[in-house]
């Protein structure tokens, strides 16, 4: 299968589609929690707080994959489900710590900020917790529902090839 090349890692093709549905849920579910206050935000505020949420978001999402990648590689005897829910639970803790500095953070602009920083504040407050339930849990949801298989994220093992002695580029990879 084809693969994209993510900040260093193979990933199998069907990923990114995984983590682009992911996100669009978040923003759905964020825009509509503002709506649902009913605040006027102001728009350059509000979506600088998208892109920040976005930016961790996909983070969380390409830790957990690459967790879900090294579990394939590491414990060939577990089953997807297995293998997925040691991804989530061993990164758990990371997602927990991240999170939980960035939000103590915010709150402090959210409280402290004034009205510069209010609506701000909100929508990150917003987004972090929508932006974890789906970089955690509807992500490698929809992963075990498109069918990852350890033949997606694994390459199986290289062929040996003959080399001939007399060949001065023998060897020699592109």
């Amino acid at each position: 299968p084809a693969h994209l090349q993510v900040v260093g890692h193979q990933h199998r093709e069907g990923e990114l589609e995984e983590v682009v549905v992911g996100r669009a849920q978040e923003l759905r579910q964020e825009e509509g929690a503002e709506a649902a206050l009913a605040q006027q935000a102001e728009l350059t505020a509000v979506l600088a707080a998208v892109l920040a949420v976005l930016g961790y978001s996909v983070n969380e999402s390409v830790v957990i994959f690459d967790r879900i990648r090294e579990n394939f590689r590491r414990y060939r005897k577990m089953s997807t489900v297995e293998i997925i829910n040691n991804a989530i639970t061993s990164t758990i803790s990371r997602t927990i710590i991240t999170h939980g500095c960035t939000q103590m953070m915010v709150l402090s602009m959210l409280l402290f900020g004034g009205a510069t920083l209010h609506y701000f504040a909100l929508a990150l407050t917003i987004g972090i917790l929508f932006g974890i339930y789906s970089s955690v849990f509807v992500a490698a949801a929809i992963a075990m529902w498109l069918g990852i298989k350890r033949e997606d994220l694994v390459k199986g093992g290289v062929a040996k090839v003959e080399i001939d002695p007399n060949d001065p580029n023998a060897g020699a990879t592109v």
